[in-house]
């Protein structure tokens, strides 16, 4: 009955997404959204406020309101290699035992906003300040706070919440947004919290009474995307485009956008769009002119082939796959930074119930001990040396000597500003208990570039895990913490032994090397891929200035996770909604 319901949804959003498609082959409009996912519904919702500006939004996913995996914020593991999953595969991964790696992406109305985690964690301050000095000037934590706020909907944790960990400081949210943000139902049962927390201060982890106050170190409850009284996932689509779908200034084309157009004559502000090429679902070519923009949210991943399909890119690269060079942008694509995850498991006897994940956020200083010093000294000996070795592997894409002022940046917050450098998030899943674990400020940057010029759905991706050495070190004695906290009372009398790895992989005093292969061996991708088209300084790398333009041409912008231009201690889709908001003011000349 489950499958027949299922098959029944999935043939109805397939329905409603042919019956979005466009009419004929050409259409006009001011601006044009290619992606409605996290970021591109913003946007699209921002831009159509004022009737007198025609929006057309141009994405090939399927309408899944009517999914339950995407509904339920209980069930979107369910959706991890579903039909709402890109599941990009990885080239094998040299560092981490030749694997191939999947890259879960959001495939539908809303992207990644219908099957992430929903976490709503924002991170570290000097993490946001340090965008500015990679040339960006304006954006800031105090302006992301602004437009955080600004998006948010925030449901205070109810008392029975509240006595099981929930908590906020009211300052630090927004009360009237279209993102419903609030603890889970299920966490008013949870029987848990107490244990983790006890364990944790004799670690001396303190709590964080709002890990989204500016300061994420610690251990909390982190809120959700979720609204708590239909107790239903909050994504994108719910967000920022269903409720505004029937503008008669916003439209929606299914189909896959393939590359920009250009105006056959460019002036010397750059080269000029006149709309995009796509394809709808029956294969067939379409094109769409733009009078203003063309705004792309395609995501990390997609949003660089696009651009590289359009001409803009290595050109070394471009030459290779037949492409004319209309912009020598060689960070294109590259930059591509991601946090691999590990777990530990155990088996319990305890009959824990409601919700059982909580966050503990640590710095280097919790990681390293009272060797931090002697590591940061170390680290920062070898940045020009990560540089040099990165920007060779990138064929030209990357700059050593900007990479490596980039790098002294990231070690001067990682180091001196003490930003946290993990996560630990500890509870339950499938009856077992445990901890998954995750490097948040790797040093490691990898690419994603087009396949060829006739498959944007096969990106080639190479995230480069742990080809620094200074990234898999942290991730091993993250695992070191993990562990230790499962030995620690009162945490330590709920497990009754060890489940995944067995002890044959990874022995109670397994050594660094045992570590080290453990962690190449297993760890998969938390999927919080940014900064393949990063906002940065041209000369750094950047690939779209400070008002999201992209380089070299006058009327393109990005708008998405690719924009990030470097790691923070959180989950991605916070900045991402906040970002996506601050440009559309960029876009509309808003800006104070």
């Amino acid at each position: 009955m489950h499958a027949l319901k299922l098959e029944s949804t999935i043939l109805a959003a397939v329905a409603v997404s042919l019956a979005c498609a466009a009419d004929s082959g050409t259409s006009s409009f001011d601006y044009i959204v290619v992606g409605a996912g996290t970021a591109g519904n913003v946007v699209a919702n921002r831009l159509s406020q004022d009737p007198k500006i025609s929006v057309a939004v141009i994405d090939p996913g399927a309408d899944w309101r009517g999914n339950p995996n995407v509904t339920n914020p209980m069930a979107w593991l369910d959706n991890i290699g579903s039909l709402t999953d890109w599941a990009y595969p990885t080239v094998p991964q040299v560092n981490a035992s030749n694997r191939v790696i999947a890259f879960a992406a959001g495939k539908g109305i809303g992207g990644s906003s219908l099957i992430n985690g929903m976490a709503y964690i924002r991170g570290d301050k000097a993490q946001f300040d340090a965008w500015g000095r990679l040339g960006n000037p304006g954006w800031n934590w105090d302006t992301m706070l602004r437009y955080y706020k600004k998006v948010e909907k925030i449901f205070p944790p109810t008392p029975a919440q509240m006595r099981v960990g929930a908590s906020i400081e009211p300052q630090y949210h927004g009360t009237s947004g279209e993102l419903h943000v609030a603890f889970g139902p299920m966490l008013e049962n949870g029987t848990l919290h107490d244990t983790l927390r006890s364990s944790w201060a004799v670690m001396e982890e303190g709590v964080n009474q709002d890990l989204n106050s500016g300061t994420t170190k610690g251990f909390s409850v982190w809120p959700q995307t979720l609204d708590p009284e239909e107790n239903k996932r909050w994504d994108s689509a719910t967000a920022f485009y269903w409720p505004i779908q029937s503008r008669r200034n916003l439209k929606h084309l299914n189909g896959t956008v393939s590359k920009l157009l250009w105006k056959t004559t460019n002036g010397p502000s750059g080269a000029e769009v006149a709309g995009v090429e796509y394809f709808d679902p029956d294969g067939r070519r379409r094109t769409a002119k733009a009078r203003k923009e063309v705004i792309i949210s395609a995501g990390a991943l997609r949003t660089p082939l696009i651009l590289e399909r359009s001409g803009i890119g290595n050109p070394r690269l471009l030459n290779q796959k037949g492409v004319k060079v209309v912009v020598d942008l060689p960070a294109v694509g590259e930059n591509l930074m991601d946090q691999p995850l590990s777990s530990l498991f155990y088996n319990t006897s305890a009959n824990i119930k409601g919700y059982t994940s909580y966050a503990t956020f640590v710095t280097a200083a919790d990681i390293y001990g009272t060797n931090v010093d002697k590591v940061a000294k170390d680290t920062k000996a070898k940045l020009g040396q990560w540089a040099r070795q990165l920007a060779q592997s990138s064929l030209g894409g990357l700059n050593a000597s900007a990479l490596e002022h980039i790098f002294e940046i990231q070690h001067e917050v990682i180091f001196e500003k003490h930003a946290t450098l993990a996560e630990i998030i500890s509870g339950t899943l499938g009856g077992k208990i445990g901890s998954t674990y995750w490097d948040l400020m790797p040093f490691g940057r990898g690419s994603v570039h087009m396949s060829s010029v006739d498959n944007l759905n096969a990106p080639v991706i190479d995230p480069m895990y742990f080809s620094l050495d200074f990234d898999l070190a942290t991730q091993v004695e993250t695992g070191k913490i993990a562990a230790e906290f499962w030995t620690t009372s009162p945490a330590q009398t709920v497990i009754t032994g060890q489940f995944a790895p067995d002890a044959t992989v990874l022995p109670p005093r397994a050594t660094d090397e045992q570590w080290k292969k453990y962690v190449q061996d297993s760890s998969s991708s938390v999927s919080h891929m940014i900064g393949t088209a990063p906002m940065m300084a041209r000369e750094l790398g950047g690939v779209v200035d400070p008002e999201l333009k992209v380089y070299g041409t006058k009327n393109v912008r990005v708008v998405d996770a690719s924009v990030l231009p470097m790691q923070f201690s959180g989950h991605p889709t916070a900045t991402i909604y906040a970002v996506a908001d601050r440009a559309s003011d960029v876009i509309l000349g808003r800006l104070n």
